[in-house]
C-alpha cells in the first residue's frame, strides 16, 4: 500500500482525499520527492523481509542496497533543505515527514539479519515512526493542525496519504519480528497480551473514529462545537467504563478457568497418589491366590483377578488370547476333529435293507 501511494505521488497525485473532506481537516498535499521516499522504503522493507525468510537472497541484497541508498540520499536531501533551506525551491519540508522517514529508514536497515540489539533498534524506531504518523492522523480527524503541520504554516506538514503510508511501513517493520516485541506481546495468551488486545485497538482507533464523527457532524451542521465536545467526552467516558468492565470479566473468566484446571490437576494427583499407595501396600504384603481357581483373597473375600485389579488399583482389564493359547486351542480342535472322523470310520455299518 505504501509503495502504491508513493508511485501515485510520483505520477502526480496530490494525496488529497476529497471524499473524506467532511470528516477530516484540509492539509498539505504529497510531493513527488515524498512519493520517491515512500517507494524506496517500501522496497527496502520487502527486500528486508525476503532476506529474513531466506528467499531470493542474492537479488534481495542488491535491491535492499539500492533502496536504502536511494532513501538515504532522499532523506539527506530533505534534511539539508529542512535545516538550511537550500536545494528545493518549493515549500519547506515537513519536520513530521522527514523525522518519520529517518526513523523508518533506520528501522528497515536494522531489520536485516538482525541480532538482539539491531532487532530492538528496529522495533523502537518503528514504534517512534508509528506514533508520529498516528498523531498526524489524529490531528486531521480532530482539526488540530499542530499534529501534522508546522505551527503558523499549515501548508508545511505531513499529508494524510503520507501518514497512512508511513504507518503501514511502521507496522510492516514490526511484523518482520512476529516472535519479538509488540507483535509477540499482542499474540501471546498472557495477561499482558489480553490487556493489549483489548486496549490497543481501542486506544488507536477510537480517538480517530470519534474525532472524525465530531468533525463531520460540525461540518454538515448536525450540532455545534459545544454539543460536539459534550458528545466526545460522553462517548469517551462510556467507552472507558465499558473497557474496564470488559477487562474485569475477562480476568474473572480466566481466573475461573485456572481454578478449574488446578482442581482437575489436584484430583488427578490425588488419584495417582492413591494408586501408588495401593501398589506400595501390595508390594509390601503377601497376596493369596487360589491354586485351582486363580482367585485372589482380599479382606476375607475371594474375587476374580480382574475384579481385584479394578478394586485395589483402579485398573480396568480387557480380555484377549495370546498366540500360544490360540495355537493350542486350534491344535486341540484339529485333534478332536481327527479323532471324531476316526471313530466314524470304525463304526459298524448296517447291511442294506436291514
Amino acid at each position: 500500500m505504501a509503495g502504491a501511494i508513493g508511485l501515485a505521488a510520483l505520477l502526480g497525485w496530490s494525496g488529497q482525499l476529497w471524499w473524506l473532506g467532511a470528516a477530516i481537516s484540509e492539509g498539505p498535499g504529497i510531493r513527488p520527492v515524498t512519493g520517491a521516499c515512500l517507494l524506496a522504503l517500501s522496497l527496502g522493507l520487502i527486500t528486508a523481509r525476503r532476506l529474513t525468510t531466506g528467499t531470493f537472497v542474492g537479488a534481495a541484497r542488491w535491491a535492499l542496497a539500492l533502496a536504502l541508498t536511494g532513501s538515504g540520499a532522499l532523506a539527506v536531501w530533505r534534511l539539508v533543505h529542512l535545516f538550511f533551506g537550500i536545494g528545493m525551491p518549493q515549500r519547506p519540508s515537513s519536520p513530521h515527514t522527514v523525522s518519520t522517514m529517518v526513523l523508518l529508514g533506520i528501522a528497515v536497515a536494522a531489520s536485516v539479519d538482525a541480532g538482539w540489539a539491531r532487532r530492538r533498534l528496529a522495533i523502537l524506531c518503528a514504534l517512534g515512526g508509528a506514533i508520529v504518523t498516528w498523531l498526524a492522523l489524529l490531528g486531521y480527524v480532530t482539526t488540530m493542525p499542530m499534529f501534522f503541520a508546522v505551527p503558523g504554516d499549515p501548508s508545511t506538514g505531513m499529508s494524510v496519504a503520507t501518514a497512512v503510508a508511513l504507518l503501514a511501513i511502521a507496522v510492516g517493520v514490526m511484523g518482520v519480528f512476529p516472535h519479538h516485541g509488540v507483535v509477540a506481546l499482542f499474540t501471546t495468551e498472557s495477561e499482558g497480551g489480553t490487556l493489549m488486545r483489548v486496549l490497543l485497538p481501542t486506544a488507536v482507533l477510537f480517538p480517530l473514529a470519534i474525532g472524525g464523527l465530531r468533525n463531520h457532524g460540525q461540518t454538515v451542521g448536525w450540532f455545534g462545537r459545544e454539543v460536539g465536545l459534550a458528545l466526545n467526552l460522553g462517548i469517551t467516558s462510556v467507552i472507558m467504563i465499558a473497557l474496564v468492565l470488559w477487562i474485569g470479566v475477562i480476568f474473572k473468566r480466566r481466573e475461573a478457568e485456572q481454578r478449574a484446571a488446578e482442581l482437575d490437576r489436584e484430583e488427578l494427583l490425588a488419584g495417582l497418589r492413591s494408586s501408588l499407595d495401593a501398589l506400595s501396600k501390595l508390594q509390601n504384603n503377601l497376596v493369596t491366590v487360589c491354586a485351582w481357581t486363580q482367585r485372589v483373597l482380599d479382606q476375607g473375600k475371594w474375587m476374580r483377578f480382574e475384579e481385584f485389579l479394578n478394586t485395589r488399583l483402579h485398573i480396568s482389564v480387557s480380555h484377549g488370547i495370546s498366540e500360544d493359547a490360540a495355537q493350542e486351542e486350534i491344535q486341540s480342535l484339529e485333534d478332536w476333529m481327527s479323532q471324531s472322523a476316526s471313530d466314524d470310520s470304525l463304526a459298524p455299518r448296517k447291511p442294506p435293507g436291514a
